[in-house]
């Protein structure tokens, strides 16, 4: 026989498994130190796009800031956990806090100064009318 190892899949599929491990630790880790992107419907009525976003826990209303740019929306703000909660107390912490940012394209020609959001249990709607030229011809 040669002098090459024989071919072991259960050693295989360790080392898959040990790659894929070191993968997933190293991109939760880049994750956690940068700001991360708040999960949104966008959605079209007759006159508008509505963008909503994923339920926010800890976000306080105040900090979260909507702006529009050209075609573009850009929702922005910041999580915070409960601070009387001690650190040392957490069996598990899953919940992800901290800054958060959206930056959406906005397929159709709006009215800027008609624009409207609402927050609400956790949830912004933001409202985009849409100019003339963006509804359909009926």
């Amino acid at each position: 026989m040669s002098g090459n190892p024989r071919f072991d899949p259960r050693r295989e599929f360790n080392n898959v498994g040990d790659s894929i491990k070191r993968a997933m630790e190293d991109a939760f880790s880049f994750a956690a130190s940068h700001i991360y992107a708040v999960p949104v419907d966008m959605y079209e009525t007759p006159t508008s796009v509505v963008v909503v976003t994923n339920p926010m826990a800890g976000v306080v209303p105040e900090s979260i800031d909507v702006v529009i740019s050209g075609d573009f929306l850009t929702i922005s703000g910041e999580t915070r956990a409960d601070e009387t909660i001690p650190a040392g107390a957490y069996l598990k912490r899953e919940r992800r806090f901290g800054k958060f940012e959206r930056r959406l394209h906005i397929p159709r020609a709006i009215k800027p100064q008609e624009i409207t959001a609402e927050f609400k249990n956790g949830v912004l709607r933001v409202t985009l009318p849409k100019t003339e030229a963006s509804n359909p011809v009926v």
